[in-house]
């Protein structure tokens, strides 16, 4: 197990990418999460077949922030709305905690950023479990929360396509 935090090199972000990049399925389930905190590049996309995404809620206030992204940031996240890779389905009265993204190869458990979670003082920690039965519970359970959850896909797709018309304007 290593275990990482805003100090770590390489960093949460560039450890999530390097898992990503070598998966052919990865779940994440973030229990609060900004749409547009789904940062992903085509690097990291590139090798999957399926990203399944589970958030706590999905809110007006979560899609909203995202009109605050670069917006290359949002093409790439549309593209991905397009792609038939990505899935979101929301679970709002269903609780967990950390969060936690199943790779291939390994589990993320703890603090998902893309940018510094805290930007003066704070500890955001990450562990990276390489644990094969490990690997398979939060599998188990990332499965449980995904058959409890309803499709947001098309709320998150139609608010891009919106936020996206109006950078043309």
């Amino acid at each position: 197990m290593i275990v990482l935090d805003e100090r770590t090199t390489p960093s949460m972000r560039e450890t999530f990418s390097a898992l990503m990049s070598r998966s052919s399925q990865v779940d994440m389930a973030v229990a609060n999460m900004r749409l547009a905190g789904l940062d992903v590049r085509a690097g990291e996309v590139s090798a999957l077949r399926r990203l399944r995404l589970v958030m706590g809620k999905l809110d007006a206030d979560a899609l909203l922030q995202t009109q605050s992204r670069p917006l290359d940031q949002l093409k790439r996240l549309y593209a991905l709305t397009q792609s038939g890779i990505l899935e979101v389905r929301t679970v709002p009265r269903f609780k967990w905690t950390p969060d936690f993204s199943v790779f291939d190869s390994a589990v993320l458990i703890g603090a998902h950023y893309t940018e510094l979670p805290y930007p003066n003082d704070g500890i955001a920690l990450t562990c990276v479990v390489r644990d094969e039965p490990a690997i398979r519970r939060n599998s188990r359970r990332f499965e449980e929360m995904w058959q409890l959850g309803y499709d947001v896909l098309p709320v998150v797709t139609q608010t891009l396509e919106e936020l996206l018309a109006g950078t043309r304007g």
